[in-house]
């Protein structure tokens, strides 16, 4: 008899981590969600995207994270994720960086793993035009050097980044392979209600693949 295969999927409930659901679904026997509440503006809207994909994929456990000290970290940074004041755009994305937070998430995610006796961390790193480099190839090459090296467990813990080569239109394309529920996903950096603000950098991405792909996207936008 095989073993159970185990995956803990950093969730934002974004559109990239939803896909990254769906392909856990398919390709693990259980998954195990992380979100990470580190301050930002956006949490409360984030985490009813994750409690939605909870209910829909019914994971084998779910958790919060609590990095919220992350938030005075990036505030001294001038990260935008954190100012109410600050609305971000496509110009100004580069003000979307935390520093370190996806060393920390993947720490988090990693050290979750190890305790389950899981397979992987899976997270939604894409290609394409990409803002902070702890998104990259390399970070992601480099992490999982880290992970060989720094833990005691006998069952080997990769990072799977199963969209780090696809640009925004083949992760939908791929997600709409897997069914993955775009209509439960939040991808703005603004908003927090019903309607995206569709200026910033994610709404943007999303919005134009989308169009490009002749496709409906299931969610709404203020302009």
């Amino acid at each position: 008899m095989s073993e159970t295969t185990q995956a803990v999927i950093l969730l934002s409930g974004g559109l990239d981590s939803t896909v990254v659901a769906a392909y856990a679904a398919e390709n693990y026997d259980k998954s195990h969600f992380l979100f990470a509440d580190y301050g930002q503006k956006t949490v409360e809207r984030e985490r009813q995207a994750f409690d939605d994909m909870v209910d829909r994929f019914q994971p084998a456990s779910a958790r919060v994270l609590d990095l919220t000290w992350l938030r005075e970290l990036g505030t001294a940074a001038n990260s935008a994720l954190f100012d109410e004041g600050v609305k971000l755009t496509a110009e100004n994305r580069s003000s979307e960086y935390v520093p370190a937070r996806n060393t920390v998430l993947l720490a988090a995610a990693t050290a979750l793993a190890e305790t389950l006796e899981a397979d992987a961390v899976l997270i939604g790193s894409t290609g394409g035009d990409r803002t902070c480099p702890d998104n990259s190839p390399a970070f992601i090459d480099a992490f999982r050097t880290v992970i060989r090296e720094g833990t005691m467990t006998d069952r080997p813990i990769t990072v799977v980044a199963p969209l780090i080569k696809l640009d925004k239109i083949g992760v939908i394309r791929l997600g709409m392979e897997l069914n993955a529920p775009f209509e439960l996903s939040w991808s703005c950096h603004n908003n927090q209600g019903d309607v995206a603000c569709g200026q910033c950098s994610n709404c943007e991405a999303r919005r134009g693949a989308f169009a490009e792909l002749g496709t409906a996207d299931p969610i709404s936008y203020e302009q």
